[in-house]
């Protein structure tokens, strides 16, 4: 009898973490689930490790060459015998409860195609991603960026299995918001308020040619979804777009009229193509457009002043705490210009 979950699992040189990874599997509340392991041709222990926990639960996989994570992902997902998805990583750890709060929300949201969950980081980095929580939402947010963290996903298998869908295996990085960002027509996202995974963050940092691969696919994907959502660019406002969307606090010579103007023409040309719901799509570019001049309160003009100038600020709900963080950053950095 096939397993109601499948959870994926690529790794590659994880020797040091893969056993509490697959713990923290193996504790979960629901426990009719099998662990598909798809080890990418690792140099160093992590496929001993996996047989040394000797769960018949565990299914390995080793691939005949290195082929990355994306074309592990769709081996994996030709191996899986569950109904339902759930994605994970070799150094990561999950809640006791992930798997049963994922399999009864999609139970009870037959609609819904992928739940994802907040995202806890740890070890080098403690950042909490709160990736947004209602279906509309996380497909107008995507227009700026991933709106659903891929090792907190639980996803159908008939998207595979009917629909045909696949990760992109030509590409080493950012393979994820490739998949999402290509799929988003016909994929409906939601994502559970809580922190059911952690993300592992590692104290060496990513070698200058991975992010710089990293910025480049992403920025090819952020253009397609422009594409997908209706809105026309210039050279110059896909340049402004990349930019606030992936350095929001490094403007160069951008103003922030010009980036209130860009962000009203994306909500305008959504109104026109109904790609996504309005007004969830005028509530993530208010929320871009607080996010810019928070970052900026040191521009040729005053970001304070700026931002409630322009309509967009009417349709952003400033949560207090940032209300006083920001009108304080303005505050002291207009004093140390005047002394």
């Amino acid at each position: 009898m096939s397993p109601r979950v499948s959870i994926l699992v690529p790794v590659y040189n994880v020797e040091a973490y893969i056993q509490e990874t697959l713990r923290s599997l193996l504790r979960q509340t629901f426990q009719d689930f099998e662990i598909v392991v798809v080890n990418d041709r690792s140099t160093d222990q992590t496929a001993e490790r996996i047989v040394a926990l000797n769960d018949p639960r565990i299914r390995l996989y080793t691939n005949p060459q290195n082929i990355g994570r994306a074309g592990s992902d769709n081996v994996g997902m030709n191996l899986v015998r569950g109904e339902l998805v759930a994605k994970m990583d070799g150094d990561d750890l999950c809640h006791p409860e992930r798997l049963a709060r994922q399999v009864a929300f999609l139970d009870a949201h037959p609609t819904v195609d992928v739940v994802g969950s907040w995202v806890q980081c740890f070890g080098a980095g403690r950042m909490l991603f709160e990736y947004p929580v209602q279906p509309v939402d996380a497909r107008a947010m995507m227009v700026f960026n991933m709106t659903v963290g891929n090792p907190s996903v639980m996803l159908r298998a008939r998207l595979w299995q009917e629909q045909g869908l696949r990760y992109d295996d030509q590409l080493r990085q950012t393979e994820d918001y490739d998949f999402f960002g290509r799929y988003l027509p016909q994929l409906t996202i939601a994502n559970l308020p809580e922190a059911l995974v952690q993300y592992r963050v590692l104290p060496h940092s990513v070698r200058p040619a991975v992010y710089d691969e990293r910025l480049r696919v992403a920025n090819q994907i952020r253009a397609r979804l422009l594409t997908t959502f209706g809105v026309s660019y210039s050279t110059r406002e896909l340049h402004l777009h990349n930019i606030i969307s992936h350095h929001p606090f490094q403007l160069g010579d951008i103003m922030l009229e010009e980036v209130h103007q860009w962000l009203w023409k994306i909500y305008v040309s959504n109104q026109e193509s109904g790609f996504a719901n309005p007004a969830a799509m005028l509530r993530a570019v208010a929320e871009q457009w607080f996010l810019t001049c928070y970052l900026n309160p040191d521009r040729r003009h005053n970001s304070w002043r700026e931002y409630y100038r322009q309509p967009l600020a009417r349709h952003y709900r400033l949560p207090p705490r940032l209300f006083a963080k920001f009108a304080v950053k303005n505050f002291v950095l207009r004093h140390l210009k005047r002394s």
